[in-house]
């Protein structure tokens, strides 16, 4: 009886699909020195994508640039310099468009934008013919027109 039980039991596979890990292949997370077996030290807070980094630097050098416009309030600045740049670098962490990544998002849209919708043949773009009117006349001959003849009053009655 138990035998039997064990054969009519189904058997399940688990699959699992590590797609959505790839889509952020290098992460930055220690830092090492390079001196003989280091291990290095960890970012705080990390780790960090390239995306994310780049977020950082591009939106501190803006400040930096931008500072006599905005830069008036004492040292509050200092707070400023470094929370905006680190808050934007954690939003970019978890925002996703379209289950994509803000760059690829961005890149995406601007394809859709600069290139045409005509499509690509042999490696080169479609181009669709300029419209213009075609006049012709046509003459058919046909050699016994009693035989047609007779052919189209028979479907006329």
């Amino acid at each position: 009886m138990a035998d039997e039980q064990k054969n009519t039991e189904q058997t399940f596979e688990v699959c699992r699909s590590y797609t959505f890990a790839r889509r952020y292949p290098k992460l930055i997370g220690r830092i090492r020195s390079g001196i003989g077996n280091d291990r290095g030290w960890t970012i705080p807070g990390g780790p960090y994508s390239p995306l994310q980094i780049g977020t950082f630097v591009v939106t501190f050098v803006v400040l930096v640039w931008t500072r006599a416009i905005w830069a008036h309030f004492g040292p509050v600045n200092i707070a400023l310099y470094i929370g905006i740049p680190i808050g934007l670098a954690f939003v970019v962490r978890h925002l996703q468009i379209e289950n994509r990544p803000p760059y690829r998002y961005v890149i995406g849209l601007a394809k859709y934008l600069t290139f045409t919708n005509r499509g690509i043949r042999n490696g080169r773009r479609v181009q669709e013919p300029k419209p213009h009117t075609v006049r012709m006349r046509t003459l058919v001959r046909v050699e016994h027109p009693d035989l047609y003849a007779a052919a189209l009053d028979s479907r006329e009655a």
